[in-house]
């Protein structure tokens, strides 16, 4: 597995190069089409994003088991709706459909196809966020006895 630094920061996201078994152990928390962002070539391409336990990935379609990338759980310092950051259209086109994930090191841009579809990413991604704190937090707490 290759390992990136993102931004400035040097917060890990892995990259590509993943074993199929991978995938059959990971726990799929919820899964479906969205436009993203390029942290270089900043035009949004439609990816299949796959929300897991430790991390979100996207990938160029359903049955790729070869992500383009993904996001840590862990690195991720906030989830929100995309007006916030000024997201109010891509490609060119209106949309409220968009939302952000916040790293130390880098805002990813996000449009689901349909608003409800939004609420749910930023639903799941926030509960999988709490929940990955909540367990640092005891895993620092159970460290200081």
């Amino acid at each position: 597995m290759v390992k990136q630094q993102c931004g400035l920061f040097g917060k890990a996201i892995r990259r590509a190069s993943r074993k199929k078994a991978e995938f059959r152990n990971s726990k799929i928390i919820f899964s479906g089409w969205l436009w993203k962002q390029g942290e270089v070539n900043t035009n949004y391409k439609r990816r299949y994003a796959i929300l897991t336990e430790i991390e979100m990935l996207y990938c160029k379609d359903e049955t790729s088991l070869d992500p383009q990338g993904s996001i840590l759980i862990d690195a991720m310092t906030q989830v929100r709706s995309g007006w916030l950051d000024g997201l109010t259209e891509y490609n060119g086109q209106p949309t409220d459909n968009g939302f952000v994930i916040a790293t130390e090191g880098r805002l990813f841009r996000f449009v689901a196809e349909e608003e409800q579809h939004k609420y749910a990413w930023i639903q799941f991604l926030s509960q999988e966020l709490m929940r990955t704190r909540e367990l640092r937090e005891q895993q620092e707490e159970e460290e200081e006895f």
